[in-house]
């Protein structure tokens, strides 16, 4: 769960004690901790759940929501997921006809509407109830309500792994421009007097500046003809062409519109400067961070080279090797000043790793996309550039099977790898024996 103040599933008095009655005294001990009684006594509860519906008729009060609410919640249990997001639908609709389209009241059904869905692989229906929870928190709850933080390193985290995993969803959807701005909102309410300050202002730096990264991949990838151009697409111009009069070859030209050279150059410097916008996001984003660390006389040397390392981490991964390397050496003098060489610096540098898992594994709200785990072990090199090569796949029969070897390269694909760094300078190593799981 998103975090455990949000369940608000009231059990219906009434309801609770139909069932005791149903129960007789002299079983309850034995049956308690039967998975068998346990499935039983659910189904017991959605059948009376369905009965109470029923004669309640329909209509939008306190005691239809909450029996929608635990009809969910028992159908969730059963795993009878498509159900249960019907009965989580008509709670939600209840709940905005009582307190309002944006009542915050939603939430905690819109969590688990969302975490149903996933059950489903209805990642449609997941991005259509955090696009609907993000609203209500936009109209409802104030930016300094920790629930509005959590739901933003949420939303962005779904956003990602669905970039990540390449899900189809509405056109425009996998954008993550959205989770940019509400990153936006975050950095605007905080303070310098907050305590913990400096530890949020660097979560958001580096889950923002991740959310850029996708996106100017998203670009990149995005053909010309998406972008607005500056220009008119035609110009007037004269078209000639050649005719024979009286035996003769004569010019003849006409005014019209002809194509305007000046309409593909706009679009390409549109998609130049959209690319060059998440880039530098993600620089100014770090440059201001670091600048409060180097201006904190308490900032410890480990916290400023892993930021540096960060930095470094992101323009490695945009390809500006240049930029990285000096960054890569800027972390080894810090480490080399403090004498943290041999373990900070061991820690943080001594083999190859890969950056994106990195950043994602320290954010403290995931969505987690299930998805097929290779098996068997892994070795490979890791190129001064990050590259991989002289892969070899160990394991039983069945890690060795091309369909396994497919989902180890997809994998491989979806990472970059910072080379393990000797004195800040990206050499070429090799890791032995990885766990496919853990690519």
């Amino acid at each position: 769960m998103l975090h455990t103040n949000l369940s608000v599933k009231i059990r219906s008095f009434a309801l609770a004690v139909s069932l005791l009655l149903l129960t007789h005294p002299a079983n309850v001990l034995a049956q308690q901790d039967t998975p068998d009684t346990h499935t039983t006594e659910l189904e017991a509860s959605v059948s009376l759940y369905q009965e109470s519906l029923a004669e309640m008729r329909g209509g939008y009060d306190d005691s239809v929501i909450e029996t929608n609410l635990d009809l969910a919640s028992a159908l969730d249990e059963l795993e009878r997921y498509e159900e249960a997001a019907d009965a989580y639908e008509r709670a939600m609709q209840g709940i905005r006809i009582r307190d309002g389209l944006y009542g915050e009241a939603q939430l905690p059904l819109l969590e688990s509407a969302i975490e149903n869905a996933s059950e489903l692989n209805d990642w449609e229906l997941v991005d259509r109830n955090f696009y609907i929870a993000m609203s209500v928190l936009e109209q409802s709850v104030e930016v300094t309500d920790p629930r509005f933080e959590q739901w933003v390193r949420w939303f962005a985290s779904w956003k990602i792994s669905a970039y990540r995993q390449q899900i189809e969803l509405n056109e425009d959807s996998i954008d993550l421009m959205d989770a940019v701005a509400f990153y936006e909102i975050l950095e605007g309410s905080l303070h310098a007097d907050d305590p913990n300050f400096i530890a949020r202002k660097a979560a958001y730096t580096r889950e923002k500046g991740l959310a850029h990264y996708f996106n100017a991949l998203a670009i990149s990838a995005m053909p010309y003809e998406e972008f607005n151009s500056q220009a008119p697409e035609t110009v007037s111009g004269k078209q000639c062409f050649v005719t024979m009069r009286n035996g003769q070859p004569t010019t003849v030209c006409s005014n019209t519109q002809v194509p305007n050279p000046d309409f593909f150059e706009s679009r390409q410097k549109a998609k130049s400067d959209a690319l060059r916008g998440q880039v530098q996001s993600i620089m100014s984003g770090y440059q201001e961070l670091l600048g409060l660390l180097e201006a904190d006389p308490d900032t410890k040397p480990e916290v400023l080279a892993s930021t540096v390392l960060e930095l470094g981490d992101m323009n490695f991964m945009l390809r500006n090797m240049e930029q990285a390397r000096q960054h890569y050496l800027r972390v080894h003098e810090i480490l080399e000043s403090a004498g943290l060489t041999a373990t900070v610096g061991a820690d943080l540098t001594g083999q190859p790793q890969e950056i994106i898992s990195n950043i994602v594994g320290a954010a403290a709200y995931q969505f987690s996309i299930p998805a097929a785990e290779p098996t068997g072990f892994v070795s490979f090199d890791v190129l001064e550039d990050g590259s991989v090569r002289d892969l070899v796949i160990a394991g039983q029969e069945a890690d060795l099977e091309q369909a396994n070897q497919e989902l180890i390269a997809t994998q491989l694909r979806m990472s970059v790898y910072r080379p393990r760094l000797d004195s800040g300078v990206p050499v070429v190593s090799r890791l032995e024996q990885v766990p496919a799981a853990e690519l």
